[in-house]
């Protein structure tokens, strides 16, 4: 009966720990858990014709993280957006993969970088960001400014062009561009 009993609590502690494992497996590549806040984004967005955003998001906890969102959620992406940059960044981030990490030493230079950038200086080479194309979609990199509430283009292609001369904007566009993974837009 002991030897039933032992047998017993050995296989319990045994499919505990699997599932124990099994969540965690899923909870590091579904991005659950505390991820942070957004810090720097690479991102496609398309309002023509239909909706589609998709892109690569660095947080501030190091997570580089993929999403995806098609027209069914243009919806909550506007007011998820009009909202403030807390909750962009929690919407974003409910929708997003996360499964890599940024260098402990990368990522404290791009917390100072994000924080030094507070000026719109997206300019192309004339003066001034422009519009190439309308109907093309546009891919940048943002830089988000929590204590602005705001999101700083630093690069962009696209519909709409232009890029951020600064020193501090291309070390960030640079070490960014070291952790960004494209997606199919």
């Amino acid at each position: 009966r002991k030897h039933r009993t032992v047998i017993t609590g050995v296989v319990a502690g045994f499919i505990l720990l699997i599932w124990a494992m099994v969540v965690l497996w899923i909870a590091s590549i579904s991005g659950m858990g505390d991820v942070g806040k957004v810090i720097i984004s690479d991102s496609y967005s398309n309002f023509a014709w239909a909706f589609t955003y998709s892109g690569t998001l660095i947080t501030d906890t190091g997570k580089i993280c993929n999403v995806k969102l098609d027209d069914d959620q243009q919806s909550e992406f506007r007011n998820a957006s009009e909202a403030g940059l807390d909750e962009f960044s929690d919407f974003l981030l409910d929708n997003a993969t996360c499964r890599e990490a940024v260098g402990d030493n990368d990522l404290a230079r791009m917390q100072m970088l994000v924080n030094q950038i507070h000026e719109r200086k997206l300019v192309e080479p004339e003066g001034g960001i422009y519009v190439q194309t309308f109907d093309g979609g546009t891919t940048c990199i943002n830089a988000w400014n929590y204590a602005d509430d705001e999101s700083y283009s630093i690069k962009c292609s696209g519909d709409l062009v232009g890029e951020n001369p600064s020193d501090d904007a291309q070390e960030l566009i640079q070490l960014a561009r070291k952790y960004m993974i494209k997606l199919d837009t």
